[in-house]
């Protein structure tokens, strides 16, 4: 299986950003970026967001958790994702103060693949990776899940690449799947 980093990008500056989160959803110290589970329920947060100069909303809004569209939801599924936890959540419009539904994505599941003889990092003291100039995942990881995070450095997502083809046939926007050794962070 090929594996894809899932990148969140805009394509100009005036592309969508989360900018700004709610504060009570950062007050209960939630994990939802550890690839761990998180609670069943939560209440509909709000999320404020710049729209593109077009007013279009990407289908992928990154910041301290990551929004998906309800189009972008609907790929996941019908690729037979099913370690994520789903929770609704809304996304205002800075600049109208529209509501549109999103969805808060928490992926359960992080796992050990980082292969650190051939990828190219800095390391901090106690050994966590600080900088990524290249990575390079494990060729021996049997039986993984279509989307997951990467146990040696939570933030990065990764996808295998049917679920990529469904992303990229469907047109999502505001992220893209890139190889693991152009990731440099």
């Amino acid at each position: 299986m090929s594996l894809w980093i899932w990148d969140e990008y805009s394509k100009a500056d005036e592309d969508v950003n989360m900018v700004k989160a709610p504060a009570e959803l950062l007050q209960l110290g939630l994990r939802l970026t550890h690839g761990e589970s998180g609670p069943e329920r939560l209440p509909i947060y709000s999320f404020t967001a710049q729209a593109t100069q077009d007013g279009i909303l990407n289908d992928a809004i990154g910041g301290h958790v990551q929004l998906v569209s309800d189009r972008l939801r609907k790929v996941i599924e019908s690729a037979k994702v099913t370690n994520v936890e789903w929770h609704s959540a809304k996304v205002v419009r800075a600049a109208t103060g529209e509501v549109v539904p999103f969805h808060i994505m928490n992926i359960v599941g992080a796992v050990l693949c980082v292969d650190f003889t051939r990828s190219k990092l800095e390391l901090r003291d106690n050994g966590s990776i600080r900088f990524i100039d290249k990575l390079m995942l494990k060729n021996d990881l049997p039986n993984l899940p279509p989307l997951f995070r990467i146990k040696e450095f939570l933030p990065l997502i990764v996808v295998g690449d049917a679920l990529r083809q469904a992303v990229e046939s469907a047109g999502c926007s505001g992220l893209r799947m890139i190889a693991p050794e152009n990731v440099s962070l």
